[in-house]
């Protein structure tokens, strides 16, 4: 099975890189800012002749001041910028990693899919899993999901977000895979596709065109169906809606779940209840299915 590397050192890492390249960047502003101060000040002075600095009487002048931080100043932006370029590096290699890892967890994702439903018809032909088949599909399960929120959380991208929605389909339909589980995943799609949307409306910002524009609401379309986050099992005495919708153009399961439910975490329960019509389109529902809402 495919392992990521540990999303919360992850996901350090990647605050601490950015933390780096934001104080580079911060320090190369000042610095040039004043740069641009000295310049402009030796210029209105460059009528005056030029005195020797190398002359001991000529040290505490100061145009020999300005001279030398002006030299100082200019090292110290040669330094920082061939630094930032550094990271920058280390960044964009960070970024080939992790869609490296990313296209190795979507195979996995879609072999362990294969597995499960292969699973599914063994216990349909024999009437029930044995323990060592449920426990070998429960490590499994655990396994590929992590595997796809490290990558989700390092660089998030559709596909990702996709394989893992629909990975967890059959593991939720089958109980395999707990609450907490789900929870931590749904997080990840959260979380990933806000940083999505973050970057393109940066992108968008620096560069408006209408191409930019697309991708920023692209980029809303994946918060909105990730938006809703999951929660614990209903309190008990909850007696559910016990009725039927028809999905609309639009639909997503947290809306639905908000609809009849109130909530919009209570999505997997509809999940659960529909696992065939609603299959590996979890994201995109078939328009015109009709689905039972326990």
């Amino acid at each position: 099975m495919f392992v990521a590397e540990n999303p919360a050192h992850v996901k350090n890492k990647a605050r601490n890189i950015r933390e780096n390249i934001d104080t580079i960047t911060g320090k190369i502003e000042d610095i040039k800012n004043k740069l641009r101060i000295l310049r402009k000040k030796s210029k209105s002075n460059n009528n005056q002749i030029l005195i020797d600095c190398e002359k001991e009487s000529n040290f505490f002048d100061p145009a020999c001041s300005d001279r030398k931080l002006r030299l100082e100043l200019e090292w110290e932006l040669l330094r920082l910028e061939s630094l930032r370029r550094s990271i920058l590096a280390k960044m964009s290699t960070e970024r080939a990693k992790a869609k490296a890892q990313g296209r190795k967890a979507r195979k996995e994702s879609r072999d362990f899919t294969e597995d499960l439903k292969n699973l599914v018809k063994k216990s349909e032909r024999e009437g029930s899993l044995s323990d060592e088949d449920l426990a070998r599909a429960v490590v499994d399960a655990e396994d590929v999901i992590e595997g796809l929120i490290a990558v989700i959380q390092v660089a998030p991208t559709a596909e990702d977000m996709e394989a893992l929605l629909n990975v967890m389909v059959i593991p939720i339909s089958l109980g395999i895979i707990d609450s907490e589980m789900v929870n931590k995943a749904w997080d990840s799609l959260k979380t990933g596709s806000e940083k999505i949307r973050n970057n393109e409306e940066k992108i968008f910002r620096n560069n408006p065109t209408a191409e930019n524009m697309k991708k920023v609401l692209k980029a809303g379309e994946l918060v909105t169906a990730f938006g809703g986050a999951v929660n614990d099992n209903p309190p008990p005495g909850w007696k559910g809606a016990n009725t039927n919708h028809t999905v609309q153009a639009g639909d997503t399961l947290a809306l639905i779940s908000q609809k009849y439910y109130g909530k919009p975490g209570y999505w997997d329960i509809i999940l659960r209840a529909n696992p065939v019509k609603i299959g590996a389109n979890v994201r995109n529902l078939k328009i015109g299915i009709t689905l039972q809402i326990p």
